[in-house]
Order: structure tokens, then sequence, then C-alpha cells
């Protein structure tokens, strides 16, 4: 299925981008700022946002951040490979 970007964003060291899915069903993905995906425990409790469906960009934008508040999440806290 293709999908279509939207908005991307950076908050807290970390990059969200929504994008549609398909035709008004948005969702966010959220990467290390290093483009590094999440690991462990932080990928997990995220999996549930990238599976959301949304009406807006915005929307799904605003549910990663909110996502990432209350997960306590920042770049400074997610493993690197290069540590």
């Amino acid at each position: 299925m293709k999908t279509h970007h939207g908005r991307a964003m950076q908050y807290k060291g970390l990059e969200i981008t929504a994008f549609e899915q398909e035709p008004g069903k948005w969702r966010a993905r959220i990467v290390a700022a290093n483009r590094q995906p999440l690991k462990g425990d932080d990928r997990q409790l995220l999996e549930t946002l990238t599976s959301a469906n949304l009406s807006s960009p915005v929307d799904a934008l605003t549910l990663a951040m909110q996502a990432v508040d209350t997960a306590g999440l920042s770049f400074r806290n997610i493993s690197r490979e290069d540590d």
C-alpha cells in the first residue's frame, strides 16, 4: 500500500513524521533524530501510536508528542549504537 508523507518535525531530539496510510487515515512514526529506530521498551510503548488512524496530520503529530511526553522519552535516554 502506498503511503503519502505529510509533515515532519523534531521534538525532544526525536523526529516525528506524520504520514497518510490511506486517504483520511493519518499515522505518526517516531525515530531518533539520527534516523535510528527506537529500541526495546520505547519502541513497544509507541507501537500503538503508529497504528492509530487519525483524521489529520496535525492530530497524528499531537498524539505522537503526547506519547513521547507520557513515555518520558528524549534523544538523551534512547540507546545509541555508537555509545
